[in-house]
């Protein structure tokens, strides 16, 4: 049943003009694997590299430089994989290798570590604390560890152990949250009036919550299009890349991002793979599940490869990687030729 309201959801939905890139700015020379981004200001954006650090980029000079090299703390930082700021407060982490790094809006370093109890899945910094998606280990029984998908940090504080958000289905739709990997789990963001959206991979609707913390509302309800099977994907594609990819991932769509429109709502950057290409659409979400359908003009060749975006208010930065034919076939190099591209959101 679930999947035909989603077939129904989905067939009802409003297809826009797809959105061009107004510019793209090579970032090889930092590095490869283009993995997320986020506005440092109007002018700045820093991008993670997985090889590579975290780079800051000049969008009115096009100047590229290196602001986190890659590295062990304090100096760098190993294997970034997410960053986020508010502007003031800086957070880069390691959703696989589990490391977390605190900066001023400077590059000034505060405090990092490697380890502790979460598997973090996604980030956001808002009014000065970090937000985390992931779940945590050594749950044992308690239901509320067990469940929790959002979690808070200050720096130079532990993180706290109650849960913005948590899983509200079955021990099944658990068992999906607390199996999911990186960059698999689904993704958070943190819009103008700083409330924080979040949409897991193991069950529908996007969960909005204000800067205290309650429920403001559920959107994309009714809509199991971008639920996954992460059970499977963890039992038979653990070790197995490419046909992880080929006879799994790329069979359906897959939730990227959230996107934060300019009316303060919230959009899912959704995967799919057509043709030997991946290519990438903003699903706007309703009351009731997605209304609006817009493709982002770019694709690049499979069947790997991934996208982060961050808006600022009409501007919507995304990093992905577009490797020659040479390369995308292999899991080793599909992160060649890193590229920083800019829209603008209608």
């Amino acid at each position: 049943m679930g999947h035909l309201l989603s077939a129904l959801f989905l067939s009802a939905v409003t297809a826009l003009s797809p959105l061009k890139p107004v510019t793209a700015i090579d970032l090889s020379s930092q590095g490869t694997f283009a993995s997320d981004v986020t506005w440092l200001n109007d002018d700045e954006i820093l991008v993670a590299l997985l090889h590579g650090g975290v780079a800051k980029v000049s969008l009115g000079s096009k100047k590229v430089t290196r602001w986190v090299p890659e590295g062990e703390l304090p100096d760098g930082f190993p294997y970034p994989e997410l960053v986020s700021t508010d502007g003031n407060l800086v957070v880069i982490m390691g959703a696989g290798r589990r490391y977390f790094m605190f900066r001023t809006k400077d590059g000034k370093y505060i405090s990092g570590y490697g380890g502790g109890r979460l598997y973090p899945r996604g980030l956001a910094v808002v009014d000065g604390k970090a937000v985390y998606m992931g779940w945590m280990g050594q749950a044992a029984e308690n239901e509320t560890l067990r469940r929790g998908v959002l979690w808070t940090q200050l720096p130079d504080k532990d993180v706290v152990e109650t849960p913005i958000h948590r899983i509200f289905g079955d021990n099944d739709a658990v068992q999906r949250w607390r199996m999911t990997a990186s960059p698999y789990a689904g993704a958070m963001v943190a819009l103008p009036d700083r409330s924080i959206a979040v949409l897991t991979v193991a069950e529908p609707g996007i969960y909005r919550y204000d800067r205290t913390g309650k429920l403001m509302e559920v959107l994309g309800g009714g809509v199991d299009a971008l639920m996954l099977d992460t059970p499977r994907l963890a039992r038979e594609y653990n070790v197995d890349v490419n046909a992880r990819y080929v006879q799994f991932v790329n069979r359906g769509p897959l939730v990227d991002d959230l996107v934060a429109l300019p009316d303060n709502g919230v959009a899912a950057l959704v995967r799919t793979a057509v043709n030997g290409k991946i290519g990438w659409a903003l699903w706007h979400a309703g009351k009731t599940g997605f209304n609006r359908k817009q493709a982002l003009d770019m694709t690049r060749l499979g069947p790997f490869g991934h996208m982060r975006c961050e808006s600022r208010k009409t501007r919507l930065a995304c990093v992905t990687d577009v490797p020659g034919m040479q390369h995308a076939g292999k899991p080793e190099t599909a992160g060649t030729n890193p590229r920083l591209l800019l829209f603008t959101l209608k």
